[in-house]
């Protein structure tokens, strides 16, 4: 699944200029977002882990998990995103079951790569 297909509607994107922080982590975080332009790195323990763009998602791990938040997301270009709090996610997941399986490969992949720094 192209996740930005799913938003390519998106009534209210928000807007994050570059060099704003959009999680911080070991924040409360409820939300996660799509990336539907732009580009943010991801930072744990003050290290860059790894970049997302377009059709990436990030904040999945907190809205799925009610834990504070385990690395930052910093954008690094203007970047366009759809903001999705529980109740959305869990009708998402109910009325698109692909939309939990690919949250699911995004976690699964970020975790192999994390794995792979350590």
């Amino acid at each position: 699944m192209h996740f930005p297909d799913l938003f390519r509607h998106e009534e209210n994107p928000l807007h994050v200029k570059a060099g704003n922080t959009i999680i911080e982590e070991g924040a409360e975080s409820n939300k996660m977002y799509v990336i539907l332009e732009g580009s943010v790195e991801i930072w744990h323990n003050g290290k860059a882990l790894m970049s997302e763009t377009e059709g990436d998602i990030f904040g999945e791990l907190s809205l799925v998990d009610h834990e504070l938040a385990s690395a930052s997301v910093v954008a690094t270009s203007d970047t366009k995103l759809a903001a999705i709090d529980e109740k959305r996610f869990q009708f998402l997941v109910q009325q698109h079951p692909y939309f939990a399986i690919s949250v699911m490969q995004k976690m699964s992949d970020r975790i192999r790569k994390m794995n792979e720094l350590a």
